[in-house]
């Protein structure tokens, strides 16, 4: 039998929100709990159901009411749910300064049925999900240093998740530490921590340990003043 997951639904469309519940009501022991329109509501049923919830789905550009720092209000509320962001917003800006305010996965409404399930899996067991268009946009931006990246419509779409030994990695990678100080850091062989690098960048889609530093401050694996 699969973990149980609950999940809440926020999103002011409402076939969106039937379609997201008819999708996930698939999956043995998947509950959605509730579904709103606004985040006023979102807030009341966290009240009484913040303890249950393992995975919140919110289209930020889609619920009555939004502004970032209610991302901050949700999570004081419910410090175990992560939050799943699924929508169709193109503006870089905003959709920045969501990622950054540290939800823990990312997907655009372009992502099809088996992209959400495994996001929704990964988020419930604690790890982060982007898809390579959001990837893509963020590494884009800082890296060529384009001021207005929007996401590729012909981009890949694919999932990126990461295990929890492959997160530890890339934090341990992107504070500088060599292959060597993450063996003995995590007790893993060289040869181990090499694989675990090269499964890391092919996931992901990137080729450098610069990409994958900026990936992960930008996804807050690690923290700004924590970059090697």
């Amino acid at each position: 039998m699969s973990k149980a997951i609950n999940i809440i639904i926020a999103d002011s469309q409402y076939l969106i929100r039937l379609g997201l519940k008819h999708l996930l009501s698939k999956q043995e022991n998947w509950q959605v709990t509730a579904e709103v329109e606004s985040m006023p509501e979102l807030l009341e049923v966290l009240d009484s159901q913040a303890q249950q919830t393992n995975v919140i789905i919110l289209d930020h550009a889609q619920v009555k009411d939004f502004t970032p720092d209610h991302l901050k209000a949700i999570k004081e509320k419910s410090n175990e749910a992560q939050l799943l962001i699924i929508s169709s917003d193109e503006q870089s800006d905003r959709i920045y300064q969501v990622i950054e305010s540290g939800i823990n996965g990312f997907l655009t409404k372009q992502c099809d049925e088996d992209e959400i399930r495994t996001a929704v899996k990964a988020l419930a067991k604690g790890e982060k999900f982007f898809c390579h268009k959001i990837i893509d946009m963020i590494l884009h931006k800082h890296i060529h240093g384009l001021e207005e990246p929007t996401i590729d419509d012909e981009a890949s779409c694919a999932p990126s998740s990461l295990t929890k030994r492959e997160i530890e990695v890339v934090k341990l990678v992107s504070q500088g530490y060599s292959t060597k100080a993450i063996a003995e850091q995590l007790f893993l062989s060289p040869y181990t921590v090499s694989t675990h690098r090269k499964n890391i960048l092919k996931k992901l889609g990137i080729t450098s340990v610069s990409e994958l530093t900026l990936y992960a401050v930008r996804t807050g694996l690690i923290s700004a003043e924590e970059e090697g």
